[in-house]
């Protein structure tokens, strides 16, 4: 004779059915986090690259260049701008200008705290002189540099050989170009001296 099985309390059945779907609930939260885990390379990516990708420092601006110059035949020496650069004869190799200050308008010295050079030149040639006015003054070569009122755009050499004989540009080596053999740098500039030979500050 079969024995009646007795079935267990309506609460002890609840309580296995919450467990039952406790634990289905574990598993479809373990298979969802492994979905996540696989998916979830591709952003990995785009977080490293955004260090790596950083905008790099751009090249600091050449303070001088070489640009050809029609009028002179050659490349010279011109600022940042493409804009002509001039030697003053007085000043010799000198770290202090020579330029009157009645003329100190006409010829805009090239002034920086930090020049580069630019392709071609040499930047062991650049030099800093600090001016009785503060002006940090550049010169190339042991020459001090200027530019010259009247060139309105790149390519203009309006002020060689003006002076006369005191302006002239530069070529890649930083000497003058054009200048007359009877008309000699000095090494040195000597304060007072008169610039054109004893005719006067004429043709600025």
């Amino acid at each position: 004779m079969k024995t009646k099985q007795e079935k267990p309390p309506v609460q002890l059945r609840r309580a296995r059915l919450r467990v039952v779907g406790g634990l289905a609930v574990l598993l479809a939260g373990g298979v969802a986090l492994a979905a996540c885990g696989s998916g979830g390379n591709s952003a990995s990516p785009s977080m490293t690259n955004s260090g790596s990708g950083s905008a790099q420092s751009a090249p600091a601006t050449p303070t001088i260049g070489l640009a050809s110059n029609a009028k002179v035949g050659q490349r010279v020496l011109v600022d940042s701008k493409g804009r002509t650069l001039y030697l003053f004869v007085p000043d010799g190799t000198g770290s202090e200008t020579q330029v009157p200050a009645q003329f100190k308008a006409n010829w805009p010295q090239l002034t920086t705290a930090a020049p580069v050079a630019g392709a071609g030149l040499d930047m062991t040639e650049l030099a800093v002189h600090t001016q009785t006015d503060g002006a940090r003054q550049v010169s190339y070569n042991g020459h001090l540099l200027y530019t010259f009122i009247n060139d309105m755009a790149p390519g203009d050499a309006n002020g060689q050989g003006l002076g006369p004989n005191n302006w002239f540009v530069l070529d890649a080596n930083g000497n003058a170009i054009g200048l007359p053999r009877q008309v000699a740098v000095p090494p040195a500039s000597t304060p007072g001296m008169s610039p054109s030979g004893g005719m006067g500050w004429q043709g600025w």
